[in-house]
Parts: structure tokens; C-alpha cells; sequence
């Protein structure tokens, strides 16, 4: 399945999303291929066929976690019951149970003791399963609404209790395959109840848990699996690449895993909201919030985590502001009768008080007011708005990784790089905090707070990210919108002039505030140490070139020889084929404008002129910057020591399909004293010797932040400094 693009992502994603292989023509006819339903496979392994009376069944699975019972459904199926369309004789309406075929053995034994036909081919009666089975209850692996449905109906009637039976299919526990097992429980067929997102992961894990070599290997592998056990080809338009990607990454799974063990979790995953979560390599940012919801749930009495529902989330979260009193908690679960004399709460069973309508009905009164009882005499207990956060939309989320890749900029000279955007376990992006979280730890001779660098660099991602959350309006606006894609190697003369702006002069003050007085002097603008003698190469500007480089990895002999799998060779290859792409692109569209130019109706009717002037202008700049690049200065060889442009965080911005611009040439700055340093974005790519005279000069970047010292108001005339 493939992904889809926003209207708004930059053209190059949305031009790869295109790119596929042709597909090849049919020469032959496929054969059909038919398949066997489930309770045909699982045929073999039926036991019997028996009425059952209902208290002898059990809806709680021995492996893996059922599905809640949903009380809508059961009132449906109660309505359908009263129009005279009970029909649980019919084969159709068989419930579908499981238990050792030894408790099966000691029934009919029991049967035929009694004098009673006990063929295996006939419907038999085990309604004295309890005295013969006491300790054995039969695990129903489908079939809990229609139970539930039956004894309201019962109820309702006033019907005996005698009629609390349904004919089931037994299966044996021992023998039954684990993938039948799966598929006789999953709820496919059923369109009015489907299987949320959250129960198809919980019966995924339980599948895996089952069999270790399950969903490992190849995707295409990993799709197929889940295709067959789960059934999911029978769910329409289901994100099924997601789910595999999301399976596929470790840190994810495992929390995806924690979260839906809960009933909470369970109604709030949805995989193709966590997925575009997930590719922006912020985890600990979202798993931050979860993890207090988890928790909060793990605490509270009355097996919170399974009768807490979202509803109850969402009034609690709206009820209970931060440093809530105990008077707030009690107005909530009993409303209108705790004004006066606080001290009928402190009664652990809740007598005489009328409960909240609509609020945590599936606890009993006794767990309904323990949770109300252990709130209150634990205020310091997070109800954080989880459902406000899961409304964060994918735009929103590619902001805050941008923002993130800027302050990454400012600090890190050397970002991690991530060479196959198809690696589920990408490096996270705070990550590249830390070099400059131990500068300062070293720098201040303090073992204690370099012990603490982790946690640093986990507070420095919530506190940028929760400020760009709260300017989340201005960074949508078109103005500042376009900054996000210019990084300070691409406009080092301009950069500057956006902290003239609220949003990012709130996220350098955050930067500021994790940094103290040190801030300034840590900050390395993102450049890189010149090496001698060494052959370094740009990541490739083309978007071409980086669709036959993504292909590189993939090839056996690269896989098999370590000489051409290395990180030098792959960049020389990167370099040569993006030398031979520009000047692919440049003959082509010369050609093309020669064409467009000679036909004025053409150029009328459409923009394919401005388009292709845009793309060779981008080309020329690129062959220009490979030809006489950025001032190159002769060494004592008489040899030109020459610079490649090089956009800094290029490949964290590509998680996301954004390209940025082909940097421009641009003159010497200023002279501020002899350095050895290339001009911002630029890396060596060809050396002799060391160089006798002094390099480009430029004004420090750091400059531009040290605003203590002259004032925020001087904003305006620092930015001069870069100029």
C-alpha cells in the first residue's frame, strides 16, 4: 500500500512516491486459486458438537487479551433476540470454544453412563459439564456479545435459567495449529463490529509471542504472514505496509505493545497516525505522555486499565486541572452530594451515594468509589490530555522534526546520518544533543551532571518541542513557514533575521535556558573540522542521484565486498553520479527550451517552460559549484583547495520527503582574523598540502546569539554582523 502525500510536501517526495518499476506483461493465464475457510481447516481438529450451559464457559483467553465487550452491540443483538431470530441452533450461530480433549472424554463417558447416544456426529447435551468438569471451564474463542445478549434477553423475559445454553464447536486446545487458533478468533466477517487497530496489534503479538520465527525477515514476508493468520486481506482499505513498518521498528513495538494492553490504548491506536509519528524520530517526546497514561492507569485499583474507557478519560482529563483538590474529585464521581459533609467519602464502600451516569460503568461500586478514594489521597497522580496530543496532525508533526533539525544545526557539527531512509530503527534525533550536552559537562568538571546527559538532551526535546507546539499557529503562517526550510548553510547572511520573529526566538530561548551562560561559545554553527589529505564528498543535491543511490545498498556485490559497502566509497559514488546527472539534466533541458521557446502557444498553454528553466537553473548552479567552487584559494603547490557545498541535516530533513534548496555561491565575509575553517556548509574535497595562505574569513555565527550581553532590542543590528 502505498503512502500518500500532502499537497504542501515538496515535490521531489511526491516525484519519488511515482517512481516504479513497470510491471511486466502477462504472457500466460493465472490459475485460480481457491481457499479453504477457517472452520474447514480447523475441522479436523472439532472434537464435538454440544449444547453448553453459559456459566460453564469462560470469555478470558489463556494466551493473549479478548476484545472488550462492546455494550451497544450486545443491546443490537438483545433487539434482534426479542423479533424471534435467536437461532443458536443454527450452524452458523455456533460459538466457537476450545478445551483439552480429556475433559471432552470424561463427558461422554458421563453420557453414556446415563444411558444417553454419544456419536461425535450429533449435537450432545453437556449441561452437566460443571459436575463432571468442575475445574475445567471452556475458553470461547468466539462468540462473548451473543452470551452476553442471551442472559440480558433471559432477563428481560423473565425466562428460566435453565434456557442460558448455546450449541458450541468444541476444539482441541492441545492439537489445534497456532495460525487456526488466530483466525477461528479474530472478527472479520462481522462488519457491524470490526476489530479496531489496537485488537488486531494485541492479536498480532499473540500470534508472535507464540512462535518466535513469526513476522521476521523481508516486509514483503512479514505482509504475507499477516495477510494469512490475521485475515487482514478481508478488511477494506486496511494500512497493512504501516502496521509492518511499525512492527519492524523495536522502540515503537514495544511501547505500541504496553499501550494496547489497555482499554484506553486500544481505542486510541490508530497505525497510520503512529507510523507518520514515528518517522519523525521524536519517540521520546510522544512516549513521554503515554507513559504517564500508563502509569496513571497501572495505579488506580479496580483493574483500571481494562474498565477505564476513553469517554472516562476524557472527563477526568477535563474535570482535574493541574494541582486538583480532593473536593474537584469527589464533585466528579458524585456530583451534588459531597457539598456539604466531605466526610461520607472517607466510607471505603460508598454507601448511600448515587454514582456519576455515564462514568466508569464497567467498575462495580465497591471499585468505583476505591478509584474515587485512592485519587484523593494521591493528588500528585498525571491525567495528561493523550487525546489532545494523538490530534496533532502529520504537518504539524514534520514541523516540529524541522524546528528539531535546526536547533541540531546550531550545535552539532556532525548530525548522525542515516544512509537507507528505509531503516526502521533510525537514530533519534536528540541524539545528537548530546556532543554538545558533554561539551558542557566536561567543560564544567561536574561527574554529576555529565551522568545526566541523557535526561539533559530528553529536556531540551520536550521544552523545543512544547514551545513549538504552543507557536504552532505562527510556524504554519507563510512567512515563517519558509524559514523551516532553509538551514543556516543555506543562507548564512540571512539566517539571522527569523529570530526577529515570536516562534523562533521562543525556541532559542529554550535552547538558551538548557545551555545557561555557556550557550554562545558551545554553539558550532554546524561546521566541519577540516581534514588533510582526505576525500570527502556533498550528500548528493539531485533527487535523481539519490534514487539510484537509495538502490546501492541493495546490491549483492556491494552487500558481499566490504570495500565498496563503506561510507567513503559510497560517497564517491554519490559524487560521480551526480557530476554525470547534471549534465545529463542540463543537455535535456537545453534542448527542450530550445523547443518550448520556438512554439509561442506552447508556452501560452502551459507553465512546462518556467518549470524547466527552474530545474537547469538548480542543475547550473550545481556543475557551477563543482567547476570553480566557493573561492578556492591556491596552496604552496600551486593546487586549488576547493570546497563542496554541503547542506547541514540534510538527511534528517529527507525523513520526510523534504529537499532543501541548492545552495548559491556566495562572496567572501568579512575579515575577522586568519582560519583555517571552510565557509559554513562547505566540506575539502581535494588537498596536497596545507595551505600557506589564510582561508575565507567569516564572522563568528555565534554572534548572532550572544543577545544577553547587548539586549533583545539589538536583534536587528546584530544581524549585520553576518553581512
Amino acid at each position: 500500500m502505498k503512502r500518500k502525500f500532502h499537497d504542501n510536501q515538496h515535490a521531489n517526495a511526491s516525484t519519488a512516491s511515482k517512481r516504479q518499476r513497470p510491471r511486466a506483461l502477462q504472457t500466460q493465464p493465472r490459475e485460480l486459486q481457491d481457499g479453504i475457510a477457517s472452520r474447514q481447516q480447523a475441522e479436523r481438529y472439532r472434537l464435538v458438537t454440544a449444547k453448553i450451559p453459559l456459566d460453564a464457559l469462560t470469555c478470558s483467553w489463556a494466551k493473549g487479551t479478548n476484545r472488550h465487550v462492546n455494550r451497544q452491540h450486545v443491546s443490537k443483538l438483545g433487539r434482534i433476540f426479542k423479533q424471534g431470530s435467536l437461532e443458536r441452533q443454527a450452524e452458523e450461530n455456533y460459538l466457537l470454544v476450545q478445551c483439552s480433549a480429556k475433559a471432552v472424554a470424561r463427558m461422554i463417558s458421563h453420557l453414556e453412563a446415563q444411558g444417553h447416544d454419544s456419536q461425535s456426529d450429533q449435537v450432545l447435551s453437556f449441561h452437566a459439564w460443571l459436575s463432571v468438569n468442575c475445574d475445567e471451564k471452556i475458553e470461547v474463542m468466539a462468540g462473548q456479545h451473543r452470551i452476553e445478549a442471551l442472559r440480558e434477553y433471559v432477563n428481560q423475559i423473565g425466562a428460566d435459567a435453565k434456557e442460558l445454553w448455546w450449541t458450541c464447536n468444541f476444539y482441541d486446545r492441545e492439537k489445534l495449529p497456532l495460525d487456526l487458533d488466530i483466525k477461528l478468533r479474530v472478527n472479520r466477517p462481522d462488519p457491524s463490529l470490526p476489530d479496531s487497530h489496537g485488537q488486531i496489534w494485541m492479536q498480532l503479538v499473540s500470534t508472535a509471542s507464540q512462535n518466535d520465527a513469526l513476522f521476521q525477515g523481508k516486509k514483503s514476508i512479514v505482509e504475507g504472514q499477516m495477510i494469512d493468520i490475521l485475515r487482514l486481506d478481508r478488511v477494506d482499505r486496511f494500512p497493512l505496509s504501516r502496521l509492518v513498518t511499525l512492527w519492524k521498528n523495536n522502540r515503537w513495538r514495544c511501547m505500541i505493545t504496553w499501550w494496547c494492553e489497555t482499554e484506553v490504548g486500544r481505542a486510541m491506536f490508530n497505525i497510520s497516525t503512529w507510523d507518520w509519528m514515528a518517522s519523525h524520530r521524536i519517540d521520546t517526546y510522544w512516549f513521554s505522555t503515554f507513559e504517564q497514561v500508563l502509569n496513571t492507569l497501572n495505579d488506580l485499583p479496580g483493574n483500571s486499565a481494562d474498565n477505564v474507557y476513553t469517554t472516562d478519560w476524557a472527563k477526568i482529563v477535563a474535570t482535574f486541572p493541574v494541582g486538583y483538590s480532593a473536593r474537584e474529585v469527589k464533585r466528579l464521581f458524585y456530583p451534588r452530594q459531597l457539598e456539604e459533609s466531605d466526610s461520607l467519602v472517607q466510607d471505603m464502600h460508598g454507601h448511600g451515594l448515587r454514582r456519576r451516569s455515564g462514568f466508569l460503568e464497567e467498575m462495580s461500586d465497591d471499585a468505583y468509589h476505591s478509584v474515587c478514594h485512592h485519587i484523593c489521597g494521591h493528588r500528585e497522580m498525571l491525567f495528561p490530555d493523550v487525546q489532545k496530543l494523538l490530534r496533532t496532525t502529520k504537518e504539524e508533526g514534520r514541523t516540529m522534526m524541522q524546528v528539531m533539525t535546526h536547533v541540531i544545526a546550531w550545535l552539532n557539527p556532525k548530525p548522525a546520518r542515516v544512509m537507507d531512509r528505509r531503516e526502521n530503527n533510525k537514530p533519534l534525533l536528540r541524539e545528537d544533543f548530546k556532543p554538545a550536552l558533554q561539551a558542557m559537562a566536561n567543560k564544567r568538571v561536574n561527574a554529576v551532571w555529565a551522568t545526566k546527559v541523557e535526561e539533559s538532551s530528553i529536556d531540551l526535546e520536550r521544552r523545543i518541542l512544547d514551545a513549538v507546539l504552543d507557536e504552532m499557529t505562527s510556524f504554519k503562517t507563510a512567512a515563517i513557514k519558509a524559514t523551516l526550510g532553509v538551514l543556516p548553510a543555506d543562507d548564512r547572511n540571512g539566517y539571522g533575521q527569523r529570530f526577529m520573529k515570536r516562534p523562533w526566538m521562543t525556541v532559542l530561548e529554550k535552547v538558551e535556558h538548557a545551555f545557561g551562560p555557556e550557550f554562545g561559545p558551545s554553539l558550532t554553527f554546524a561546521l566541519p573540522t577540516r581534514k588533510s589529505d582526505q576525500v570527502l564528498y556533498c550528500q548528493p543535491t539531485s533527487s535523481i542521484t539519490r534514487a539510484i543511490c537509495e538502490l546501492v545498498p541493495q546490491i549483492q556485490e556491494v552487500m558481499e565486498i566490504p570495500e565498496l559497502n563503506g561510507q567513503e566509497a559510497y560517497e564517491e559514488l554519490v559524487a560521480s553520479i551526480d557530476k554525470a546527472v547534471v549534465q545529463w539534466v542540463l543537455q535535456r533541458c537545453n534542448r527542450e527550451l530550445a523547443n518550448c521557446k520556438s512554439n509561442t502557444e506552447s508556452i501560452r498553454s502551459n507553465q512546462l517552460l518556467q518549470t524547466i528553466e527552474v530545474f537547469k537553473t538548480r542543475s547550473e548552479l550545481r556543475a557551477e559549484a563543482t567547476k570553480a567552487p566557493w573561492n578556492a584559494s591556491p596552496d604552496k603547490g600551486g593546487k586549488s583547495t576547493t570546497y563542496s557545498a554541503l547542506p547541514i541535516a540534510r538527511d534528517t530533513l529527507e525523513q520526510s520527503g523534504i529537499e532543501m534548496s541548492v545552495l548559491r555561491p556566495i562572496a567572501s565575509l568579512p575579515d575577522t582574523g586568519p582560519t583555517t575553517t571552510p565557509t559554513s556548509g562547505q566540506l575539502r574535497i581535494s588537498s596536497s598540502s596545507k595551505s600557506s595562505q589564510p582561508q575565507v574569513s567569516w564572522a563568528p555565527f555565534q554572534a548572532l546569539f550572544l543577545l544577553k550581553g547587548l539586549g533583545r532590542v539589538g536583534i536587528i543590528d546584530i544581524t549585520f554582523l553576518l553581512i
